[in-house]
């Protein structure tokens, strides 16, 4: 079986039912085999962490800062 790449790779198939059902078809004892298929991902976030000892560590808390500060002052 080939891999999906992506959503739009997914295909949908309708079949029309070619007979009726009736009763005795319903008390059937039929076989249902489920197998695990590929998970599709739709968002993706990485987590991005930076040590409070590393260089940038200080760069990143200003940065953040002046964001909160952007955040607290918008209109709305």
């Amino acid at each position: 079986r080939e891999k999906l790449t992506s959503f739009t790779d997914l295909r949908v198939v309708r079949a029309t039912p070619e007979k009726i059902v009736t009763k005795e078809d319903l008390q059937k004892t039929i076989e249902i085999i489920l197998t695990e298929t590929e998970t599709l991902r739709f968002f993706n976030l990485p987590t991005v962490m930076v040590s409070v000892e590393s260089e940038e560590a200080a760069k990143v808390t200003r940065r953040n800062r002046t964001y909160e500060t952007l955040c607290k002052n918008r209109l709305g």
